[in-house]
């Protein structure tokens, strides 16, 4: 029996040796591996796709957003909403808004970013470390701007 116990023992060990070698392999290789074409996985929704030039456009979108409102052109401004946030806001409320005022904006700061539900594009204040945020979804082909709340010039994602 003592035998066959040191056997069995011997045999477990073996065992327990390869399981925890296999397992620090894949610890210490996670992510390390020159071989490994594969890209991590991007948060959010990884079905919808955003390419360089969706988010050359999404840029384009936003600073053309803002000036049209600069220049009174409302109507032409207020195009580029999504479909609910003009369910949620009309023309004359979005134009009393607008005439709220405007901040200040460093357009050379423009970042975009693909964010869960569509793009967020992101200017820095003149003067001021802070930034305006602009979330747009991609509705019929097209970057609209999402303005739940807030200002038009600083629209909420509420």
């Amino acid at each position: 029996m003592g035998r066959k116990l040191s056997f069995l023992v011997s045999v477990l060990l073996v065992i327990a040796i390869i399981f925890s070698g296999c397992i620090w392999k894949n610890i210490g290789d996670e992510g390390n591996s020159s071989s490994d074409k594969t890209p991590p996985p991007v948060k959010g929704n990884s079905a919808l796709v955003v390419t360089e030039n969706d988010l050359k456009t999404a840029k384009a979108n936003v600073k053309d957003y803002l000036e049209l409102m600069k220049d009174d052109k409302y109507a032409e401004s207020y195009a580029f909403l999504s479909v609910e946030s003009k369910k949620m806001h009309s023309l004359s409320e979005f134009i009393k808004d607008v005439k709220q005022g405007m901040p200040q904006l460093d357009f050379d700061t423009m970042k975009a970013e693909k964010t869960e539900k569509g793009i967020l594009v992101s200017i820095s204040f003149y003067e001021d470390p802070s930034a305006a945020g602009y979330n747009l979804v991609k509705e019929n082909g097209d970057w609209v701007i999402v303005y739940r709340g807030g200002s038009p010039a600083m629209p909420t994602d509420i």
